[in-house]
């Protein structure tokens, strides 16, 4: 646990870390954080007292899949100053997805036992699996899929096993080798399972070896239920490698991170950060600690609070993250390039704008799907990803001053 002083380097009241936020978006931050217990519930009321808009509140929260938290949180502190006919929309949205977290829970454990009936062992992570190991609460945690991790052996084995059960390859095998998984889906699309045998798509900047994060388990009770899951420092790392690639482009992403860190105090952070194959002085793992500090105002372990102060730019890069998101409301996807230009080691502007090159142009399933073209016309879908990237994140010429500013460092 951080050092009083150390801590108070880092803390700021909300009040300074929202200045110059909405008010809509200073109660979604209070509300995370109060169910990260970093916020008190008189933060929050006074929120609800203040002028609110109530679409944008809602629409954010679900934007960044942490509407039960904000739910949660509202429910609990004075449910009154929230407009009842706001409320009882709130609670039937609430209703909804608990019950669809309760059914994917009961596919995981069907698929659980097809696997082992086959003799492959699967670990299962995220889902429900981090709202009871993290959250310890089911309905604080939404989530639309499963993740499993099985080994490379197995992997073809598993996506048969599916397949006999009428599931089918959404991409079928598209970006499989370079992603490390295949989503298979059944026909009516409720039920979605990743099947990961990689933790890290190929052209991460880490390459993560899988095979050590079967031989450290623990065990989870789950509705009543048994369940093999990674290890406290195994789900440390895969929270953080999961952030990392989708260059923490959800609240979702940093308040499970948060949450871990919180959840685990006495992690050996030496062994998550082996776990992923880096270092203590890289600064992309020291950016992922920085942004869920930002955000969360958590305590930190003492390691990284001595480390952040070693790394001013790296508290820079959280702040900007935040900044962005909440103040200018752009979208992540489009404003985060900068951290995914951040995991190139190389700090050259030849070697950032050749992997913001890739990024732009890899295509992906969205792609294949908006335009299905056969393999003999692959060359189209790159300008049809650049239509789509355009209307998707409605880039403007502020945006693109925005990011070149970033992208120049």
């Amino acid at each position: 646990m951080m050092k009083e002083k150390e801590k108070q380097s880092l803390d700021l009241p909300i009040s300074s870390l929202t200045k110059h936020y909405s008010p809509e978006n200073k109660l979604l931050l209070s509300c995370i954080r109060y169910q990260l217990n970093s916020a008190t519930a008189s933060d929050v009321r006074d929120l609800l007292k203040r002028d609110l808009h109530w679409d944008i509140l809602v629409s954010n929260a679900v934007r960044q899949n942490v509407f039960m938290l904000v739910y949660k949180t509202l429910k609990i502190n004075n449910s009154k100053f929230i407009p009842s006919s706001v409320f009882e929309r709130m609670e039937i949205e609430a209703q909804k997805r608990m019950t669809y977290n309760l059914f994917l829970t009961h596919k995981l454990f069907q698929v659980l036992n097809l696997f082992a009936e086959h003799n492959i062992q699967a670990i299962p992570f995220k889902g429900p699996i981090w709202a009871q190991l993290a959250y310890g609460n089911m309905g604080l945690r939404e989530f639309s899929d499963l993740d499993v991790l099985v080994r490379p052996q197995d992997f073809s084995k598993a996506k048969d096993v599916l397949i006999e059960q009428g599931y089918y390859d959404k991409n079928f095998g598209a970006n499989e080798k370079s992603l490390g998984e295949a989503q298979m889906v059944l026909p009516d699309r409720r039920t979605n399972i990743d099947v990961h045998y990689k933790l890290t798509p190929r052209d991460f900047y880490l390459q993560v070896e899988t095979e050590s994060f079967f031989e450290d388990l623990q065990t989870l009770s789950l509705l009543g239920k048994k369940i093999a899951t990674f290890s406290p420092e195994n789900s440390l790392a895969i929270s953080y490698l999961q952030g990392t690639k989708d260059s923490w482009n959800s609240l979702k992403r940093i308040c499970d991170f948060g949450r871990l860190i919180q959840t685990y105090p006495e992690a050996n952070w030496q062994e998550v950060i082996a776990r992923c194959q880096t270092d203590e002085n890289d600064r992309v793992f020291l950016l992922g600690i920085a942004i869920a500090q930002t955000y969360l105002q958590i305590s930190l372990p003492e390691i990284f609070s001595d480390k952040l102060k070693q790394f001013p730019e790296v508290l820079k890069v959280a702040r900007q993250h935040k900044e962005y998101m909440y103040h200018k409301n752009m979208e992540y996807g489009y404003i985060f390039f900068i951290i995914s230009l951040w995991e190139r080691r190389e700090n050259t502007l030849w070697s950032r704008l050749q992997y913001l090159l890739k990024i732009i142009f890899r295509v992906n399933a969205s792609d294949r799907e908006l335009f299905p073209l056969p393999d003999l016309l692959f060359f189209v879908y790159y300008p049809l990803r650049i239509v789509r990237l355009i209307g998707k994140h409605k880039i403007s010429k502020e945006k693109i001053s925005s990011l070149w500013n970033l992208f120049k460092g």
